[in-house]
């Protein structure tokens, strides 16, 4: 069922009336750091496509140091604090993806075609 259109994140962040949780969680394999956290649920819409649900967690350091991040997940069941942990996960992931396009020229193609992509790089093939 849809509602009224909801405070953006930004809003939500800026609201004195926004509910924070707060916790010390591992951060990057950095050691521990305190994160504030608040959550919700929500349709999100784009033009032509039918509506999304998803889960919102906007994420802030209660020290100011960070900016406050807004991660999307379309699991509404998962706990925020999943949320959180998974997406710091991808950290290393994304570092070796850049490492493999430095190093070994990966999404580098000169070629135009489709099959030509998939013989020269067929690890970013999709099947």
């Amino acid at each position: 069922m849809i509602g009224p259109r909801l405070p953006s994140l930004e809003q939500v962040l800026a609201d004195p009336a926004t509910v924070w949780h707060d916790r010390e969680i591992e951060w990057y394999g950095q050691g521990k750091r305190r994160v504030q956290w608040c959550t919700g649920t929500a349709l999100w819409y784009r033009f032509g496509q039918p509506p999304l649900p998803i889960r919102w967690v906007l994420t802030c350091d209660p020290e100011g140091k960070r900016e406050a991040k807004a991660l999307l997940c379309t699991d509404q069941q998962l706990e925020a604090l999943t949320i959180i942990r998974t997406f710091m996960k991808r950290w290393s992931l994304e570092s070796t993806f850049e490492q493999a396009r430095a190093h070994l020229g990966i999404e580098t193609q000169r070629q135009w075609s489709d099959l030509a992509i998939e013989r020269s790089t067929p690890l970013l093939s999709q099947a």
